[in-house]
């Protein structure tokens, strides 16, 4: 059995000088991060993994009102089962939330694969966005600018893959 933890958190504030349009302006923000990874095999035929991540972060412009904070959520987990026989199955899932994105300010990707091996041949049939969102976006906060992404996001597919073993 293979366990394993790790977690991390991280705070700070910053003043900072941004030269906008020939005049000095001063910045100032705060920011807040917490991570998460755990692997665990409690039995032979199972692995888990988990990934999280949180984090908030504001700005604001010396003598004006402080930016809304913004707020992200990251979270990738996996399942790993290996039946007898040679047969494995994989799931994993993609989670990332952001306040700042209109709409849906949640984003998910969940993927499966399943395999088998026999002699020197692997056949691996996969699935990827089996629930066939079509777009991710993106949003940050730097210094005093907002941006925003759009990107466009591979359909469901689904994929047979054979290899054979030469050695």
């Amino acid at each position: 059995m293979c366990n394993s933890a790790t977690f991390r958190f991280s705070d700070y504030s910053y003043d900072n000088p941004l030269l906008v349009q020939e005049e000095i302006l001063r910045y100032t923000g705060n920011s807040l991060a917490i991570e998460a990874d755990i692997s665990l095999t409690p039995f032979r035929w199972l692995a888990m993994s988990y990934q999280g991540n949180y984090s908030q972060s504001a700005t604001r412009q010396k003598g004006l009102e402080r930016f809304p904070w913004l707020r992200t959520v990251t979270n990738r987990g996996s399942l790993d089962f290996t039946i007898p026989g040679g047969v494995t199955l994989t799931t994993s899932l993609y989670h990332y939330y952001n306040n700042f994105n209109d709409g849906d300010k949640s984003f998910f990707l969940l993927n499966a694969e399943a395999g088998y091996s026999f002699r020197r041949f692997s056949f691996t049939l996969s699935c990827d966005n089996l629930l066939n969102r079509k777009s991710y976006i993106y949003s940050d906060l730097s210094a005093l600018t907002e941006s925003k992404a759009l990107y466009n996001i591979r359909p469901r597919s689904v994929l047979l893959k054979i290899r054979f073993r030469i050695l």
